[in-house]
């Protein structure tokens, strides 16, 4: 479970004057513009409306009142949509379970807080109309025992593949919705370009998404082809030839465990990692994690603030705008950082 780390500016002290410096050069435009939308703008679209997904297809009459989502991100889509969720996965990175972004837009009602583990009685109990699984790893047997409750929708190809593109178009196409969707998905893809334009420095600069766990001998690598990898690679920035080397994203498969003899393929400008117990506790519990030459040259950009994991863990239609707002410029110092 992820905590504060207890010294998470240790390292990264000497960039925070870096991004202050950096958001001034680059003025408001660093802030991301976030659509707030006029719904009236887009003609809701008739039911019913019949959707294919991995498991075949699933016809919704009208459109559902009480929407249960499963897995990770799948209400973010929905409640940026307009509807909010009877019930909704809690998660460990904010204090009430629920992201910040969607918290001010619950007009004061509060969903059922589910666990990763399915609990098919507690979903039962909230009488859903539709459960939407859209970033999930739903299998057969589940989605059988899920539809004997209520319609279901999950991914359209494999399990935890889905990025953030397809679950907003598939929530909206559930919600009689497509075209606000499309265009809340033009506006996150507007903020990226936005951020790209506006920290030029990131452009070309190598780096490695990973993440490391207690007592892990190593990273986990993010491979080339996931969809957490593509967002730095449509801010300009390249894996090294080490990393892609290490395989692509296929199926479940969407990282690749590396070993400590093998962390010097991880030289690259800038190293981007989730420390799921603070970074601090990884180098004391690791110290030759401190002999990597971007770690030396302080170009490791932490994932230390709820917005910023779950932006890139999680992508989603509203975490993009809120989570890399703060993380660009990180990115932009480091970079910076990384020629010197």
């Amino acid at each position: 479970m992820w905590r504060w780390p207890e010294n998470a500016n240790c390292l990264e002290q000497p960039s925070l004057r870096l991004q202050r410096r950096l958001l001034l050069q680059f003025g408001c435009a660093a802030l991301p513009l976030l659509l707030t939308g006029n719904r009236s703008a887009f003609a809701d679209e008739e039911f019913p409306v019949t959707i294919d997904h991995a498991f075949g297809q699933t016809t919704l009459a009208r459109r559902p009142e009480r929407i249960v989502t499963l897995g990770w991100g799948g209400e973010d889509a929905v409640i940026a949509l307009g509807s909010v969720p009877v019930g909704m996965t809690g998660y460990p990175f904010w204090e009430r379970r629920i992201a910040d972004w969607n918290r001010t837009q619950l007009d004061g009602r509060e969903p059922f807080l589910m666990n990763s583990q399915l609990d098919y009685e507690r979903i039962a109990v909230l009488a859903p109309d539709l459960i939407l699984s859209v970033f999930s790893g739903v299998d057969d047997l589940a989605y059988r025992r899920l539809s004997r409750i209520a319609p279901v929708v999950t991914y359209r190809n494999k399990p935890w593949t889905t990025d953030w593109r397809e679950q907003a178009i598939l929530s909206g196409k559930v919600l009689g919705k497509s075209g606000q969707a499309q265009e809340l998905i033009r506006a996150a893809e507007a903020d990226v370009e936005r951020m790209a334009a506006d920290f030029p420095m990131i452009k070309g600069k190598t780096f490695a998404l990973v993440s490391h766990f207690p007592r892990q001998n190593g990273f986990d690598v993010y491979l080339d082809g996931d969809k957490r990898v593509a967002l730095f690679q449509q801010l300009g920035m390249t894996l090294p030839a080490s990393v892609t080397a290490l395989g692509q994203a296929q199926g479940r498969r969407y990282s690749r465990s590396i070993g400590l003899e093998q962390i010097d393929m991880l030289d690259c400008d800038m190293l981007i990692g989730w420390f799921s117990a603070g970074l601090e506790n990884a180098l004391a519990a690791q110290p030759i994690l401190r002999t990597l030459p971007v770690i030396r040259r302080n170009a490791l950009v932490a994932l230390d603030t709820p917005a910023k994991i779950w932006s890139v863990l999680a992508p989603t239609i509203q975490s993009i705008p809120h989570g890399f707002t703060a993380l660009v410029p990180e990115l932009a110092a480091a970079a910076i950082r990384s020629g010197e």
